[in-house]
């Protein structure tokens, strides 16, 4: 069986990627506003359509489980081959080989903190008490998952200086700062942080020994939900086990450390926690869900398009147009150097897409197609163009209607794959948001495209794509649109360029 990728195992990927992963006692949040991407999202939703939410989170979280244990083989075989022999550097596939974990581990781990931080509004965000329930042990599994993955990464690679200072290096190119690896290590050997987790594993304990309670229940009708909440447990105990085994080796096992720990100082912490929330889900969330930060990393604020703006791109795209998107913050993002980093095909509504010479339909009034974690799934042209959207290229194959048909056909024969968390072009069962669009655009019409090594895998990014188009406008593709901050305006501002300006603008962008 393949492994798909995602994890952190034992090894360098989970350290460069732990940037991501810093846990810090942050000022408290106002949990009653949905002001991740993920919230706002479903905070629009009926009650059904957040049923079917809940079940599509579900689903990608198992899909990350899986993911960080290949990569955790993944890992550990690395570590055992560069602890094998005494030299100074890395061999070029080792190089390649822990920029691709760093690669596909960021990518999973941006979605585990996505939906972290999203379901942390659990009591908020959804409407019966049974999705509450759900909402929260998705919430508490993903925080599990972060806090699991850091301790491995630190405990990996403690004894191995020529990793740490590899990892202490900074990437600009990947936004990855200084100083990671200590980052992590000193995160997850605090002991107030140390103290939450295992405060509010007893009072989880406690939910989930009590018949009565929605946890308990849940896993009861609920055998997908109980199998998340089983490996949280089976992940305790050898996260605990880790951490202090990593105090010991760094000598910081003191005595103040071992009283704070101590089962009477957690207990009291626990009921404390307990007695200001009169609620142990929120007790658990207050000890938890605020400890879990993200490293916040400089870049361009979103762009606010008005309804004109909006109806005016609307009204200049036509199915199968490619839309090269970057949207600071939002989970679909690839984390390649570039300008652009996701790739969508604009589909059309079903009336649309029945005027085209194969009368294809998808039975949904989404307009877009897109691989995201969850998968190759319809999504909305409005949701994109008001979310956090930063840039967006817009541009169109030059095909016939009989070649524009044979494209989208391509395209909808992946509707439903898994998400590519390897993004190995190889594999044509899994599917990254570049992934689809190069299959089913390439060899139709005129498109030639070429795939360019990375990470030791060969790949097509959003950059390279455009690239494409550019070195081809008029004869493979033609530009639509560009929309860029306006910054005559404000940096909110959008600003909507088509025509020569548009073009001369995206060209002297992507030569920046």
């Amino acid at each position: 069986m393949k492994m798909k990728v995602m994890g952190i195992g034992a090894g360098i990927a989970v350290v460069l990627a732990a940037v991501y992963t810093l846990w810090q006692v942050a000022r408290p949040r106002e949990l009653q506003t949905p002001d991740s991407t993920l919230a706002r999202e479903i905070a629009g939703l009926s009650t059904a359509e957040k049923e079917v939410r809940l079940e599509r989170d579900l689903r990608t979280l198992a899909a990350l489980t899986g993911s960080l244990e290949s990569m955790a083989v993944e890992m550990s075989m690395l570590r055992e081959a560069i602890e094998g022999e005494e030299r100074g550097y890395f061999t070029s596939d080792e190089h390649d080989l822990i920029e691709s974990l760093l690669f596909r581990y960021i990518g999973a781990r941006e979605t585990l903190w996505e939906m972290f931080d999203c379901h942390r509004q659990y009591d908020t965000l959804f409407d019966t008490p049974g999705q509450r329930a759900k909402s929260f042990a998705i919430g508490f599994a993903s925080a599990s998952q972060l806090y699991f993955y850091g301790s491995l990464l630190v405990q990996t690679f403690l004894d191995s200086p020529l990793v740490i200072a590899k990892l202490n290096e900074p990437d600009l190119r990947w936004d990855i700062p200084a100083g990671v690896y200590d980052a992590i290590f000193e995160s997850i050997t605090k002991p107030e942080h140390i103290q939450s987790m295992q405060a509010a594993w007893l009072l989880y304990l406690g939910e989930m020994g009590n018949p009565a309670s929605s946890l308990s229940r849940l896993t009861e009708e609920a055998p997908a939900y109980a199998e998340q909440l089983a490996g949280i447990a089976k992940h305790h105990d050898v996260m605990i086990a880790r951490i202090e085994d990593i105090l010991e080796q760094r000598s910081l096992f003191l005595p103040g450390v071992r009283n704070a720990l101590r089962h009477s100082e957690i207990n009291e912490l626990a009921q404390a926690a307990l007695a200001a929330s009169e609620d142990a889900l929120y007790a658990i969330r207050g000890l938890v869900f605020r400890k879990v930060s993200r490293l916040k990393k400089p870049g361009t604020p979103p762009v606010e398009l008005t309804p004109d703006q909006i109806a005016q791109l609307r009204d200049l795209l036509e199915p199968g147009d490619i839309l090269l998107t970057y949207s600071e913050g939002y989970m679909s993002n690839l984390f390649l150097p570039g300008v652009f980093k996701h790739g969508i095909t604009y589909v059309g509504l079903p009336r649309d897409r029945e005027s085209t010479e194969a009368g294809l339909s998808g039975g949904a009034e989404e307009d877009l197609l897109e691989a995201l974690a969850e998968g190759v799934v319809f999504n909305s042209l409005d949701h994109l163009l008001t979310s956090r959207m930063n840039r967006l290229a817009v541009w169109r194959p030059r095909f016939t209607p009989e070649q524009r048909a044979e494209n989208l056909a391509k395209l909808f024969a992946y509707l439903g794959n898994e998400y590519d968390f390897e993004f190995d072009f190889s594999d044509s069962a899994y599917q990254c948001c570049t992934e689809i669009i190069y299959r089913a655009l390439n060899k139709v019409g005129k498109v030639e495209l070429s795939l360019t090594k990375r990470m030791g895998r060969q790949t097509l990014s959003a950059d390279d794509l455009c690239r494409y188009a550019l070195g081809n406008t008029g004869t493979v593709f033609d530009f639509v649109a560009l929309v860029l901050p306006d910054e005559a305006k404000g940096k909110r501002s959008a600003r909507v360029m088509t025509g020569a300006a548009g073009l001369d603008t995206l060209t002297a962008l992507m030569e920046e």
